[in-house]
C-alpha cells in the first residue's frame, strides 16, 4: 500500500521560523553524545531551510555511558524519561513516551540497535499505520565482539521492513546489499565529527599553550608523544596499551603514551600511571584540554577498537598506528595503511606495537608522509559533509510517501 503524506502537525521549534503545516521528521536516540550535536544542530538547521522540522527525542545515558562523560543535552531535544533493564547479560532500554511523542511525525528516524525496545514498537506500529515512514541509521550488523546472534536475528526482520537506511560509511551499504536490502533505499550519510572546528581550534593552539598543557601533566618539552583517545574499556585493550607504551619507551626514552579518557576500565590505566612516568592518563578532554591534547601529540594509537577516533586524528593530522580487527567500528573504512596510518596484524604482540610507535617517530618523513594523508582525509570526512548527505536522504525518503 502506497504511504500518503500527512499535513494534520505544526510543531513550534525555538530559533526557527514556523511554517504552516511543516512535514515533521524525528530522531530518536537512546542518548545524545557530545560529538554528535554539531551534526544535530546542522541538520535541523538544513532541513528547516527546506521546510522541515526536525525533532530529537533523547534520554539518559547508563550508568556505564554516563562514566565515559561524552554525553549532552541538547537545548531544542525533548528529553524522554527511560528504563534499563539486565536480562540475560545484556542490557536492555525503554523510551517512556516516545510512541507517543512519534504518532504525527511523517519520518522516523531509529538507532538500529537491538536492545531499544522501543524500535520494535514503532516498527509494528507503522505496520498499521501505513503514513508514517520508517528509517534505520546504524552499522548494519553489529560487529562488537560481544555481539549477540540472538539479537542480530531479532534485528533483522525490523531492519528490512525499514523504509529507507541511514548507512554510517560505504562498508555498512554492502552489508546492507548483502543482507538483501535495497541499494535505492540507502542513503551513506559518511559518519563523521566536526573536523573543520577541530582543525582550526589545533591549528590556533599557540606554543606557550602546549607548554603549559604539557607542564600540568607532568610532560617534557622534549618528549615525543604517542596519544590514546576515548573510551577506555575492554574492547580497547587497556593492558595491552600499558605495555606498548613500555615497550615504545625502552626502545626510545623519548617516546611517551599520552591516555586521555574515562570509562570502566579507566582505573586500570591509572593504576599503571603511577609507576610509569613515560605513562601520562590525563582523563576525560574536552574543549581546550582536547585541542592541546591533539596538537602536542604526534601520533595516534589504537591498538584495540577504534571508531570515530579515527576522524579527530584526520582533523589533526595526525597518523595513526592500530591492529587489524574485525569488531572495528564502521570508520575504519576509512583508514589506508601507508597513506593515513601504519596498520599492524592482528596478531601483533604490544611488545611489536610499542617498537612498531617508536620506529615510526623516529623517522619524521614517514610521519610527515602519513600526517598529510591524515589531514587530506580531513578535509573529506566532514560534518557539513555527513549533514548534506544526511538531509538529501531524508528528503528522498519523504519522496516515496
Amino acid at each position: 500500500e502506497a504511504r500518503k503524506p500527512r499535513f494534520d502537525r505544526v510543531t513550534a521549534m525555538p530559533g526557527l521560523v514556523e511554517t504552516n503545516n511543516p512535514t515533521t521528521v524525528v530522531i530518536v536516540c537512546k542518548f545524545v553524545h557530545k560529538f554528535r550535536m554539531p551534526f544535530f544542530d546542522g541538520l535541523r538547521a538544513k532541513l528547516a531551510a527546506e521546510g522541515i522540522t526536525l525533532r530529537l527525542l533523547y534520554g539518559k545515558p547508563s550508568a556505564d555511558e554516563q562514566s565515559k562523560g561524552n554525553w549532552a543535552e541538547p537545548e531544542w531535544g525533548e528529553f524522554c524519561p527511560g528504563r534499563y533493564v539486565g536480562i540475560g547479560g545484556n542490557e536492555l532500554h525503554w523510551h517512556h513516551d516516545v510512541l507517543k511523542r512519534t504518532t504525527d511525525a511523517d519520518l522516523v528516524i531509529l538507532e538500529q540497535a537491538s536492545k531499544l525496545l522501543v524500535n520494535y514498537a514503532i516498527s509494528a506500529r507503522s505496520l498499521v499505520k501505513r503514513n508514517q515512514l520508517i528509517a534505520l541509521w546504524g552499522h548494519g550488523k553489529n560487529i562488537a565482539a560481544t555481539t549477540s546472534k540472538v539479537g542480530e536475528t531479532i534485528k533483522r526482520p525490523y531492519t528490512n521492513s525499514a523504509d529507507w537506511f541511514f548507512a554510517y560509511t560505504e562498508g555498512t551499504l554492502q552489508i546492507m546489499i548483502a543482507s538483501g536490502y535495497p541499494e535505492a533505499q540507502v542513503t551513506v550519510v559518511q559518519n563523521a565529527v566536526d573536523t573543520q572546528s577541530i582543525r582550526s581550534d589545533v591549528d590556533a593552539v599557540s606554543k606557550s599553550q602546549l607548554f603549559d598543557w604539557r607542564k600540568k601533566h607532568g610532560i617534557s618539552k622534549e618528549a615525543k608523544l604517542a596519544l590514546a583517545l576515548g573510551s577506555i574499556y575492554a574492547d580497547k585493550r587497556p593492558e595491552f596499551l600499558i605495555a606498548a607504551a613500555d615497550a615504545a619507551h625502552a626502545a626510545d626514552p623519548v617516546v611517551e603514551f599520552v591516555i586521555a579518557g574515562s570509562g570502566p576500565d579507566a582505573g586500570v590505566i591509572d593504576d599503571a600511571a603511577k609507576t610509569r612516568p613515560w605513562l601520562h592518563a590525563v582523563g576525560p578532554v574536552f574543549g581546550q584540554d582536547k585541542t592541546s591534547a591533539l596538537a602536542s601529540a604526534e601520533c595516534m594509537v589504537m591498538p584495540g577498537v577504534g571508531g570515530l577516533v579515527i576522524v579527530d586524528a584526520f582533523a589533526a593530522g595526525l597518523p595513526l598506528v592500530m591492529c587489524e580487527n574485525p569488531h572495528h567500528p564502521p570508520e575504519f573504512d576509512y583508514v589506508q595503511d601507508g597513506h593515513n596510518s601504519l596498520v599492524l596484524s592482528e596478531s601483533t604482540s604490544p611488545e611489536a606495537f610499542g617498537e612498531a610507535v617508536a620506529r615510526l617517530l623516529a623517522n619524521p618523513a614517514t610521519v610527515a608522509s602519513l600526517a598529510a594523508g591524515s589531514r587530506a582525509d580531513g578535509d573529506i570526512y566532514t560534518i557539513q559533509a555527513m549533514v548534506d548527505r544526511f538531509a538529501d536522504g531524508v528528503t528522498k525518503a519523504l519522496a516515496t510517501r
